[in-house]
């Protein structure tokens, strides 16, 4: 196990030595401080406004406890915890594949240095995001489609439930463990398979994970959806674009169809693991956003399954010329990945210099619907944010859809929306009296698809804010963001 593990554990230092004093993404920066108010008693969903399911909240869990016990930093103890999760993975993977004695020693250790890789330094600008997480927990059920035998029920047992925990981060993901059922019910021309553990063991968990959802978060169905149907397909683009923005990371596909080809189409291992890039690929075409996280299944999948091809076709060859179209593909997509770095936002240090008050007597609210606007500005600046959402995500889609529709029962919806969110706003105002607002004053805004709508504008019809507004004054500007600040300190 030692030696299975080293050239991967290396990996895992070389990672955490890139980290080291990094900032943590936008998202991940809001579920630390959004986890820790829920776990100060603050109900998620009725106060504390997201829009994904609430595993991510659990699953967040640990790091910030921890953190919160032990008076550790937040952003370290969440990269420890992502560390460790990986390690985990790795460790099933290697117990899985040792078992396997038709796989040569240097095929399994060069799959799970390949998977450390895949795991740490290719997600490494957005790393511990829920796609890297799912990634995580699903190796080593990826693992059990790679080896020669029927691992142990108990084995399969905790892998199963291992990678549920990835599985139901995001409706999406069951497109993986979907398409392997199916590839395998092809193969064997039967049915059975469907009652196999690692299929029915997250279909159940599934099952139970919605129905403690409706019992525990009843918020979540009742007000959360509708909005998020109502409105978030404003952060959707162009598919032409989606599909552009995959960019380099396409090279990994492409070297693992030419392995593929040069191999004769391969053995059904090969396969399977294709066909899992492709559901992976399918994952971030259907978010519709373009984001770069999205693209994280994909980018791992490729990474691994052509690792895997360029292994096997070289045992096959009994040569090592396989690995060169292989290295040269990762090295396409993965050259920029490392160039890029870890996760860096600079509104942090533009915006920190403005707080008058000590870090404890902070307060900061942001009109911005950008999460990158408002986090990790706040964790960074040991501001208290004031919003209850990660960003003002409402406001897009109904200022866009009230411009474009000439319906007037629909226009009362979404100006009624308008109005909600306005009030959600300006409650969150006045329950914290913000010591500093930064508002996004663009005329072309972030997601609005060119509708005209300011923050300030339609924030100040209401009398009472428009009252205590008198009191803040500019006090600078950031890039497009205008920075507010009133006088005094009191929380």
């Amino acid at each position: 196990m030692i030696r299975d593990l080293s050239f991967p554990f290396l990996f895992l230092v070389l990672a955490a030595f890139m980290l080291f004093g990094t900032q943590l993404s936008h998202d991940v920066s809001w579920y630390l401080i959004s986890t820790r108010w829920w776990l100060n008693g603050v109900p998620v969903y009725q106060e504390i406004l997201e829009l994904n399911p609430p595993l991510a909240f659990y699953l967040t869990v640990p790091p910030v406890w921890m953190a919160e016990r032990f008076g550790l930093s937040d952003t370290l103890t969440y990269q420890a915890y992502v560390f460790f999760l990986s390690f985990m993975s790795l460790l099933m993977t290697q117990r899985i594949m040792s078992g396997d004695r038709s796989l040569p020693d240097w095929m399994r250790i060069g799959f799970l240095t390949s998977a450390a890789l895949a795991l740490v330094i290719v997600p490494m600008g957005d790393f511990g995001q829920r796609e890297h997480l799912f990634v995580i927990f699903l190796l080593p059920y990826l693992a059990l489609v790679l080896v020669n035998y029927r691992a142990s029920k108990s084995q399969r047992l905790l892998i199963a439930v291992w990678a549920t925990f990835g599985i139901a981060l995001k409706h999406y993901f069951v497109l993986i463990p979907l398409v392997l059922l199916i590839h395998r019910l092809i193969v064997e021309r039967s049915f059975k398979p469907i009652l196999r553990i690692e299929y029915t063991v997250p279909a159940l968990l599934l099952i139970l994970y919605v129905a403690a959802c409706f019992i525990f978060h009843p918020a979540y169905f009742a007000d959360v959806i509708p909005l998020t149907f109502q409105v978030y397909g404003a952060y959707d683009i162009r598919f032409a674009v989606v599909l552009a923005q995959i960019g380099l990371t396409g090279a990994a596909l492409l070297g693992l169809l030419l392995l593929k080809l040069l191999n004769g189409g391969g053995t059904q291992k090969t396969t399977s693991l294709l066909l899992v890039v492709f559901a992976a690929l399918a994952i971030y075409l259907i978010q519709s956003k373009g984001w770069q996280y999205h693209r994280i299944p994909f980018a791992v999948c490729s990474t691994l399954a052509l690792s895997w091809a360029a292994l096997e076709f070289a045992r096959l060859r009994q040569h090592w010329w396989p690995f060169v179209p292989a290295v040269l593909a990762l090295g396409l997509f993965l050259v920029p990945v490392i160039n890029h770095g870890p996760y860096r936002n600079a509104t942090f240090y533009h915006v920190a210099q403005h707080f008058t008050c000590p870090a404890g007597a902070r307060t900061v609210q942001v009109f911005s619907a950008k999460v990158s606007h408002s986090f990790p500005m706040a964790n960074y600046a040991q501001a208290e944010p004031s919003n209850r959402a990660p960003a003002l995500w409402l406001f897009p889609g109904a200022a866009r859809l009230l411009e474009q529709t000439s319906d007037p029962v629909m226009q009362q919806q979404y100006q009624a929306t308008l109005d909600q969110a306005r009030d959600l706003a300006l409650e969150d105002f006045f329950r914290t009296n913000p010591q500093l607002v930064v508002v996004d004053t663009r005329a072309d805004k972030t997601y609005f698809n060119g509708a005209k709508f300011e923050y300030l504008d339609f924030f100040t019809e209401v009398p009472a804010f428009s009252d205590a507004w008198n009191k803040y004054e500019l006090v600078g500007k950031v890039y497009d963001l205008e920075i507010y600040r009133r006088p005094g300190c009191d929380v």
